[in-house]
């Protein structure tokens, strides 16, 4: 049974400050102080992050290690995509309560695969990003995002068919391509005002937890596809 289109409105409260993690890297030794001057103190080297190493493949998707982050969410069941909107505008309202000021834009974690699930068992967590020192009460809930490698595509425009085919068929298909595996729940990012009404504005950034194919996983998907279709001769 096709499923419906998601129409959603998205209620943003604050700019998106997602770090990515610095990349690892020698660096030389920081001279040492005379030790012969008494007033001689060594001080810790001041080092400058190396820009993220960044995988680029076709679409427009990177490959990047993410960074942790801690979200305020709510936990939603069997309610259809298109009531998404309100209940991200209820994540805005408690965190205003609690005097708790979002770090980023607003987003949706799926904990199940909206192509295979009937409208009455949608599960997905909608939230913002908070400080790791604002921690929000009930019934907000807090969870950890660790830092991951994630692959990163964007889609500007309404959420349609087109939308639902490239972005949860498509792109899992090419990053299997490019020797990845998904590892964890996408993630959509909102990123654009509430009072924006031209989908044409709306711009979404999906991210795709992802890690390495094994040796042994590529060479089982290479027998199977080199395998003839079932009920055919070679």
């Amino acid at each position: 049974m096709k499923k419906p289109h998601r129409s959603r409105i998205i209620v943003l409260t604050a700019a998106l400050s997602v770090a990515l993690t610095a990349c690892t890297g020698s660096r030389p030794e920081p001279p040492k102080p005379d030790s012969t001057t008494p007033s001689a103190v060594k001080s810790p080297e001041k080092t400058e992050p190396d820009p993220p190493r960044i995988v680029r493949g076709p679409h427009d998707i990177e490959i990047f290690e993410s960074s942790e982050m801690v979200l305020a969410y709510l936990e939603i069941e069997g309610i259809p995509y298109a009531e998404m909107g309100d209940e991200i505008a209820r994540v805005a309202r408690l965190l205003e309560k609690q005097d708790i000021r979002p770090q980023g834009f607003s987003r949706t974690l799926y904990l199940d695969d909206p192509r295979d699930v009937d409208t009455s068992r949608y599960h997905y967590r909608v939230g913002f990003p908070v400080a790791g020192t604002d921690l929000p009460r009930k019934p907000l809930r807090c969870m950890t995002l660790p830092a991951r490698l994630v692959a990163r595509a964007q889609h500007r425009g309404d959420y349609d068919e087109a939308y639902q085919v490239r972005f949860y068929e498509e792109i899992p298909a090419i990053l299997e391509g490019m020797g990845y595996v998904l590892s964890g729940s996408i993630c959509e990012i909102y990123r654009y005002p509430v009072v924006e009404k031209d989908p044409k504005a709306w711009l979404t950034e999906l991210w795709y937890p992802v890690k390495k194919k094994t040796q042994k996983k590529q060479q089982q998907q290479q027998k199977k596809k080199s395998q003839p279709p079932s009920g055919r001769k070679p």
